[in-house]
């Protein structure tokens, strides 16, 4: 561990105090602190990174390529570095500091904003939906110690997949059947037909949003599909837009271990 920052720091300083203005070095040495944070305790790498945006405020040029690659593997779920609470650090930094415009700081108040709806460790927002037969329920009706939470679409080739394998996913049927878990799949677009002809997994609880209360509102910030979110018992978010059915199981597996 102790090595991987000492590392960090080193490129870090040999980026900065090089006498050359080569952008395409410092960008690369701040994709590789980004890497070294992972394995960094939370404070020390929010510190870190605070402290390297600072750095590369005095050339806005660099600044504001950081605060793309930022948003590219921090904030986006499909990245192997997305890590929320790290982007939300960083993202507080870009919306205070004095280096963007108030025009330029308008998309990244916007993603901070929506980074801090169900965070983890928060109490998710409840969600109004119907079943296929017609009846009202909310995600808060569910009493379950854990509720997974499958955000889809009936016409998205990649939500197919995950759902064919969420059929046959023996850790959450075998949670569901022990009735430790409950498999909501949720549908918040306005296809009720493409919604009612797909097929989903017989433990599941298939969902729509008819209200369109998820988008009118804003209750989550869904960036893609498909996407999980996990809940306990109290309806604390353990995982978020989680994109890999395989984290989900062995987040699962954990959980089922406590």
């Amino acid at each position: 561990m102790r090595k991987s920052i000492l590392s960090a720091f080193l490129m870090l300083a040999a980026a900065f105090t090089a006498q050359t203005q080569n952008i395409a070095l410092k960008v690369n040495v701040f994709e590789e602190l980004l890497r070294q944070a992972q394995y960094m305790p939370i404070d020390n790498a929010k510190m870190i990174l605070g402290s390297t945006m600072n750095a590369l405020g005095k050339n806005p040029k660099d600044y504001r390529k950081a605060v793309e690659l930022a948003e590219k593997h921090l904030g986006t779920p499909t990245d192997s570095l997305h890590n929320e609470e790290l982007y939300i650090a960083l993202l507080e930094n870009i919306t205070s500091d004095y280096v963007l415009s108030s025009n330029e700081k308008i998309r990244p108040t916007l993603l901070l904003q929506n980074a801090r709806k169900n965070r983890i460790g928060t109490v998710a927002a409840d969600i109004d939906f119907v079943t296929k037969d017609g009846k009202k329920k909310s995600l808060y009706e569910i009493k379950t110690p854990l509720t997974l939470i499958f955000f889809n679409d009936p016409e998205c080739d990649a939500c197919e997949q995950v759902l064919k394998r969420l059929a046959d996913s023996k850790t959450i049927n075998q949670l569901v059947t022990n009735g430790k878990l409950t498999l909501l799949t949720m549908y918040s677009g306005n296809n009720k037909g493409a919604w009612n002809k797909k097929a989903f997994p017989a433990a599941a609880i298939n969902g729509w949003n008819k209200s369109g209360s998820i988008d009118e509102k804003g209750l989550y910030d869904l960036p893609s599909t498909p996407l999980f979110y996990l809940l306990d018992n109290d309806k604390k978010v353990l995982l978020k837009n989680e994109p890999s059915l395989n984290a989900v199981e062995k987040r699962l597996q954990r959980e089922e271990r406590q």
